[in-house]
């Protein structure tokens, strides 16, 4: 399935909104996830050229921190 341009943007900005509930930093989330800084801060924006399995990853990994 693919996400339109809203969808897109309100994706990024909850990502964004859960890595800072979390508690953790923009670096500690892309290490746990053994994510480079760069494909971690496209995982974060929610479009390509990411793989969506990183968004993916990267959503269950907040879930589990705590931000859902």
């Amino acid at each position: 399935m693919t996400l339109n341009a809203d969808e897109v943007a309100r994706t990024a900005r909850e990502l964004r909104a859960n890595v800072d509930l979390s508690g953790l930093t923009r670096d500690e989330v892309a290490a746990d996830l053994g994510l480079a800084t760069a494909r971690h801060a496209t995982a974060l924006d929610a479009r390509g050229p990411s793989d969506p399995v990183d968004v993916w990853q990267l959503r269950d990994h907040l879930d589990g921190a705590g931000t859902t």
